[in-house]
């Protein structure tokens, strides 16, 4: 931890056992070697003031390096690392007369930091507790920020400007931030999560993605890699998104600008309302592909599809819903039943069913129903 000085208001030394406030913030500032801490009023939840006294004693703790140990109430000790030519605060409902930050809860404000500066949390005790750490929130203010390492959960991400790299053991519940994200990781499976961002260029789950809420305002999404399920996606971004890859199953809704370069599934790809939105028409779905059945109530592309995969000579898959675009349409191959309506603003490229049959398909092209002799069925 350091070297620890505690002092009254009027900077007069005080008893080291003297306790502290059970409630506070730990504010650090100035260079990486040494750094001030400044634990005030108690703060709620909200990280606002419970009271105001002007007479309030401060404590002043002065620490050697740039880390401190964060001890949960489960046993779990935390090594918290930062690297950062500004201020960075901690909030935990326990510091106790060593100066030791303790508690279930702890909350970290970042002010003024560069674009390189970093955060690494890291369990320490691995016999005892559950190796999880729960922030409330971090909060960072700047320019923007480097990158963020925690083995645990982070219940609210809000960030000023730009990321580069954000590794999380387990989830983020919601991120909003004010620039671009480059990569995040997630390394547990993650049940519900909504991030916010002007654009992100990587989304790598090594788990099961479920329940994420992505919005992009002013760009799209390179890429998402999940090595499980995805299911109950809500993505929408204004821009292109290049790269969805899912190991296992995809469900969800998907509304991008201009350009859905490449969706594949392990699995099934199911869904509600898909759209490539592109105001001259020149969307484009790259290729749709599943090793299983794609069933989705209504995909409409401002443009042309060029792709659409749905089994294999070794699985049974199935096209099922509304798919339409305004422009072209190119292949469409099932190994399985074709089920689907199918809508295109010029006639249909190529259509083939292997292993099934097409009985329930419709064809249109500028509206109009077409015969479905087009159609090859092996």
């Amino acid at each position: 931890m350091g070297r620890f000085e505690y002092k009254n208001r009027n900077g007069n030394a005080r008893d080291v056992l003297e306790l502290e406030p059970l409630e506070g913030r730990v504010l650090l500032s100035g260079d990486l070697l040494d750094w001030t801490v400044i634990t005030p009023l108690p703060l709620g939840l909200d990280g606002v003031a419970t009271s105001v006294d002007e007479n309030s004693e401060l404590t002043v703790l002065y620490l050697e390096s740039n880390t401190i140990e964060y001890t949960e109430a489960d046993g779990d000790i935390f090594k918290i690392s930062f690297r950062l030519p500004g201020t960075i605060a901690f909030t935990t409902n326990s510091v106790d007369d060593d100066g030791n930050v303790a508690g279930s809860k702890i909350g970290i404000d970042i002010m003024s930091p560069k674009a390189t500066g970093s955060l690494k949390i890291t369990d320490t005790n691995d016999d005892v507790g559950d190796g999880v750490i729960n922030i409330q929130w971090l909060n960072i203010t700047g320019e923007g920020f480097g990158s963020i390492k925690c083995p645990g959960d982070i219940a609210v991400l809000n960030a000023e400007g730009p990321l580069k790299t954000i590794k999380v053991d387990g989830q983020i519940d919601n991120a909003y931030v004010d620039g671009a994200i480059k990569n995040i990781k997630f390394y547990d499976d993650v049940n519900g999560t909504n991030i916010i961002a002007d654009s992100i260029r990587n989304i790598t789950a090594k788990g099961d993605l479920n329940s994420a809420n992505i919005l992009t305002d002013q760009g799209g999404v390179r890429s998402i890699s999940v090595k499980g399920d995805m299911l109950d996606l809500d993505l929408d971004a204004a821009g292109e998104v290049k790269t969805i890859k899912v190991k296992g199953n995809l469900d969800g809704d998907i509304s991008v600008d201009t350009l859905l370069g490449r969706v594949s599934a392990g699995g099934d790809i199911t869904g509600i309302s898909w759209n490539v939105i592109d105001d001259q028409n020149q969307g484009i779905l790259g290729k749709l592909k599943a090793k299983g059945s794609i069933t989705i109530v209504d995909l409409d592309v401002q443009g042309s599809i060029k792709k659409i995969v749905s089994g294999n000579s070794n699985v049974n898959g199935l096209i099922s819903g509304s798919f339409s675009a305004s422009g072209e349409m190119g292949s469409v191959k099932v190994f399985g039943d074709l089920d689907a309506s199918l809508f295109s603003g010029h006639m249909f490229k190529s259509i083939s069913v292997s292993q099934g049959d097409a009985d329930n398909a419709e064809l249109f092209v500028f509206g109009m129903l077409v015969d479905k002799g087009i159609i090859k069925v092996k």
